[in-house]
């Protein structure tokens, strides 16, 4: 039963890893827009980590800051949704960790067992 346990652990593991690398993908490219969209407003230099690929905006203009604050709530609102499903997911996985924490610990203890006598 121990070996059974362990084979589902290391199943939730690579699962659970699966699914944090690509929410990590998906946050730095949110980072990377976000950085994009601030270097639209303002005239500062940078961040060498971020490169600045698209002119300043004029920020007396009316229309291009009606245009920038829609392009930042479409920024803000990309993959909401996904960020969402994945949270829920990583708390599933970190609860199914902590029991299979407390099985084990409680089988090596000799508290609990599953084998049968027979």
């Amino acid at each position: 039963m121990l070996i059974s346990i362990f084979i589902g652990n290391v199943f939730f593991f690579f699962a659970n890893f699966a699914i944090i690398s690509i929410s990590y993908m998906d946050l730095n490219g949110k980072k990377f827009m976000i950085h994009q969209l601030s270097y639209l407003i303002s005239p500062k230099f940078p961040n060498p980590k971020y490169p600045k690929y698209y002119p300043t905006l004029n920020i007396f203009d009316p229309i291009s800051l009606k245009m920038w604050m829609n392009l930042r709530r479409i920024v803000l609102d990309y993959g909401k949704k996904f960020l969402v499903r994945n949270s829920l997911n990583l708390t599933i996985y970190f609860i199914c960790y902590v029991l299979f924490a407390i099985y084990m610990a409680l089988e090596g203890l000799g508290i609990v067992s599953m084998v049968q006598d027979t």
